[in-house]
C-alpha cells in the first residue's frame, strides 16, 4: 500500500496491487492508483524478493494454499540472483513446514519438504564473476551452505548426518560442506565414516587449513591407540589388549599391521 498514492476513502484490493507491481496478469478493466512520487522502478526491483514473499504470505493468510504454492513457483522463476533465490527458497520451505505442522498425521519430514530442499540446493547458482575480473568465474557455495544450515535446523538431529552426506556426494568439491559433514560425524563418534569421507579430499590436496587439522587429529587418534596397545602388551594385560582392539575396530582404526608386528 505504501507504494501507491491511496487516500483513506479508497480501499483497493491488495491482491490486485501486488499483481500489478509484480507484473502478474490483470483484467483490462482494472483501475489502479498511481505510484507514490518517490517510488521508482529501481526501488521496486530492489525489493522484489520481499514483495513476492509478502504476497505469498497474504495468499496463505487468505487460505488460498494452492495459489500460494503457485506464486512461490512463479517467484522462483522471476529472478536469477542468488541472494534473492535464497530468500525465496527459505520462504517457500517455511510455508511447507507450516503446512506440515497443521497436518497432525505427519510424524516426520514430508516428501514435499525434502523435494523442496533438494531442488533449492541443486538449482542455486554457485559460479560468479569475481569483482576483480569479469572474464573469470569463481565457485562460491556460501548461499548453498546457508540453505543447508537452515534446513538442518528444520530436520530431526538423527537425519543430519544422512542429509549432509547426501549433499556432499552431490557437491564433492564443496569443502565447507565436507568439513560440516565430518564435524557432524565426529560429534556422533563415527570416526571410520569420517575417515572415509576425508580420503578423496586428502588425495586432491584440498587447500583448507581446517580440513587438514581434522585429518591430522584423526591420524593422531589412531597413533594414540597404538601407544595404548603397546603399553597393555608390555604389562601383559590381556583384558586391556582385547578392550583396545575392540574399541579400535568400533572406531574404524586400522591397527592390524601394528598388532602383527608387536605379536611377532
Amino acid at each position: 500500500m505504501s507504494f501507491y498514492d491511496v487516500t483513506q476513502n479508497e480501499t483497493p484490493d491488495p491482491n490486485v496491487l501486488y499483481c500489478f507491481i509484480l507484473g502478474l496478469p490483470l483484467p483490462f478493466s482494472t483501475r489502479l492508483p498511481s505510484l507514490q512520487q518517490p517510488v521508482s522502478n529501481s526501488q521496486i526491483t530492489q525489493d522484489k524478493a520481499y514483495l513476492w514473499l509478502n504476497y505469498c504470505l497474504l495468499l496463505e493468510l487468505q487460505g488460498d494454499i494452492h495459489e500460494c504454492n503457485e506464486m512461490y513457483e512463479t517467484a522462483l522463476s522471476s529472478t536469477c540472483k542468488a541472494s534473492e533465490l535464497c530468500k525465496l527458497w527459505v520462504g517457500y520451505a517455511e510455508f511447507i513446514c507450516r503446512q506440515i505442522e497443521q497436518n497432525t498425521d505427519n510424524t516426520g519430514p514430508s516428501n514435499q519438504l525434502l523435494h523442496i530442499i533438494t531442488r533449492s540446493i541443486t538449482s542455486m547458482p554457485t559460479k560468479f564473476h569475481p569483482a576483480w575480473c569479469e572474464d573469470r568465474l569463481q565457485v562460491n557455495y556460501n548461499h548453498v551452505n546457508g540453505l543447508i544450515d537452515y534446513y538442518l535446523c528444520r530436520l530431526p538431529s538423527n537425519d543430519h548426518m544422512t542429509m549432509l552426506e547426501k549433499y556432499h556426494h552431490m557437491m564433492p568439491d564443496n569443502v565447507d560442506l565436507l568439513i560440516r559433514t565430518c564435524e557432524e560425524g565426529l560429534r556422533r563418534g563415527e570416526y571410520y565414516r569420517v575417515s572415509s569421507l576425508t580420503n578423496t579430499a586428502v588425495y586432491d590436496q584440498v587447500a583448507n587449513i581446517d580440513f587438514w587439522k581434522m585429518v591430522v587429529s584423526l591420524k593422531l587418534r589412531e597413533g594414540r591407540y597404538k601407544e595404548f596397545l603397546l603399553f597393555e602388551v608390555t604389562q601383559k594385560d590381556e583384558e586391556g589388549v582385547q578392550k583396545i582392539l575392540s574399541e579400535s575396530e568400533e572406531y574404524g582404526l586400522n591397527i592390524k599391521g601394528f598388532v602383527a608386528t608387536i605379536s611377532s
